[in-house]
């Protein structure tokens, strides 16, 4: 998926298609026997200067496990604001018939 293109949906359901979508996943210990997980992805062309924004997510857990599904958690919240189920639609989903129309009175 290039950084042009929107997702076809609002959530990842694993960490598997995060990878496959251009995500990278990387796993650390915390120093106090937990862990934590980050998602990161480079957007490029994010303006007409050609310069690029990373998509960060990062999840903290006492397994390792935890720490990944936080941190896609977190990944899939952002990804929802960012490509259409965000607060000025507040529609939850990526119906492409739903049309906000703010009320201006």
């Amino acid at each position: 998926m290039s950084a042009q293109q929107q997702p076809t949906g609002p959530n990842f359901p694993n960490t598997g298609q995060a990878v496959s979508a251009g995500y990278a996943l990387t796993q650390t210990e915390d120093g106090t026997g937990g862990f934590v997980a980050h998602f990161e992805k480079r957007l490029a062309g994010e303006d007409s200067k050609g310069r690029f924004a990373n998509l960060r997510a990062v999840g903290t857990g006492k397994t390792a496990a935890l720490a990944k599904q936080n941190a896609l958690d977190n990944l899939n919240a952002q990804r929802a604001l960012r490509y259409g189920a965000g607060t000025d639609d507040n529609s939850g989903s990526f119906d492409p018939e739903f049309t906000h129309v703010p009320d201006l009175t």
